[in-house]
């Protein structure tokens, strides 16, 4: 059998047999993709020959590339005047590449710090050249925002649960967009976004690749700082269709598999649909809890990235604890907030939110 055939795409899990993952990354995987990553490792024990040991620049390698960006692009809808690059390393990568081709393209580049990636972004950016740093709340000059580098912004605060998409009117698409956590669990806008970026750990797959989907036309503007290694110098990297070096193939595999679930649930549509209905389903859990308190409230709250506490941080690692016990891991809010983080995922199945909340109602009738 080749294991790059698609075969049983389904997500059904027995949550006897298997923990319910709620990492923030390197994430849950679909049971369908694991079983295909699985026959991938035996049909090499087997055969003694495996797609992983082919080289990047073989015809079967290439015929994966072009599998990858066929489905990209059919399933986020991609315009055909976006390019696509998949680039070694992940986001923070990106955060120096970035203004590495950009930084001088117009005048100091806009950074929009909504929490602590976008923040850590404008901290890298800061290293190679002047920035204009703003929150959300700042006003923002209109000349400036027509003459700058480019505009960026985290839609999706994986730390925070904060979810921020209100772009001021633009008069052109300059506009970068970190979508590592959001990216097909949300619909992209193309129309006023020209680089879209998402590290592969949260929604395709295993770490090590970055997507980064850019404006052609902007592409050609590029400028990039003569300190730019070859490997983050965008020209170059659609000039060598993405393969300045060796890629991450076990990354690039698994970002295959991934996408052809995704078709097999039915689209960015259903995706979306999903997301919607496992956020609705725990947040109006905690809303309706004495116990518990979700941080963040309204429209600004995380789809993906559900963060919530106990009365008190004793009992927030109680909890993790407990939870732990019943197999329900990565649980534990991250070190600079604490609390409790749900990440959400694509791959994250509902019923998995289902269980978290009988777990939570069990703990609470102990500790409430």
């Amino acid at each position: 059998m080749n294991p790059l055939n698609k075969h049983s795409l389904s997500n059904q899990n027995d949550l006897s047999s298997r923990c319910a993952n709620f990492s923030p990354g390197p994430a849950y995987l679909p049971d369908a993709v694991n079983q295909r990553l699985k026959s991938l490792i035996e049909t090499r024990l087997t055969t003694g020959h495996s797609v992983l040991e082919d080289s990047h620049r073989s015809q079967s390698f290439a015929q994966i590339h072009l599998q990858i960006e066929t489905l990209i692009r059919r399933i986020l809808n991609v315009p055909k005047h976006y390019i696509i690059l998949l680039l070694p390393g992940g986001a923070r990568t990106q955060s120096a590449a970035i203004p590495m081709n950009f930084i001088h393209t117009g005048t100091q580049p806009i950074y929009i710090e909504t929490g602590i990636w976008s923040t850590l972004a404008s901290r890298e950016a800061i290293r190679y050249g002047d920035i204009l740093r703003k929150t959300k709340n700042d006003e923002l000059n209109t000349q400036h925002l027509k003459d700058c580098a480019y505009y960026h912004y985290v839609d999706n605060e994986t730390i925070d649960g904060f979810y921020w998409s209100e772009l001021p009117t633009l008069q052109h698409r300059r506009v970068v967009c970190d979508m590592t956590s959001s990216l097909f669990a949300y619909p992209p806008q193309f129309d006023q976004v020209g680089l879209i970026y998402a590290a592969s750990q949260k929604n395709l797959g295993l770490p090590g690749m970055t997507l980064v989907m850019v404006d052609s036309n902007w592409l050609s503007e590029a400028r990039p700082l003569s300190i730019t290694p070859s490997v983050l110098n965008y020209p170059l990297q659609y000039q060598s269709n993405s393969l300045v070096n060796t890629p991450a193939n076990i990354t690039w595999i698994t970002g295959l598999f991934m996408l052809e679930w995704m078709e097999s649930q039915g689209g960015l549509t259903k995706l979306i649909e999903h997301t919607e209905l496992k956020a609705s389903t725990l947040y109006q859990f905690l809303d309706a809890s004495d116990f518990y308190q979700a941080r963040v409230q309204g429209k600004r709250r995380s789809k993906v990235n559900i963060i919530f506490e106990t009365p008190s941080t004793q009992l927030d690692q109680s909890c993790v604890d407990f939870l732990e016990s019943h197999g329900v891991i990565g649980i534990k809010g991250h070190r600079l907030v604490g609390g409790l983080r749900a990440s959400c995922y694509i791959a994250c199945p509902l019923h998995h939110i289902q269980h978290l909340i009988k777990l939570l109602q069990a703990f609470e009738g102990q500790y409430g």
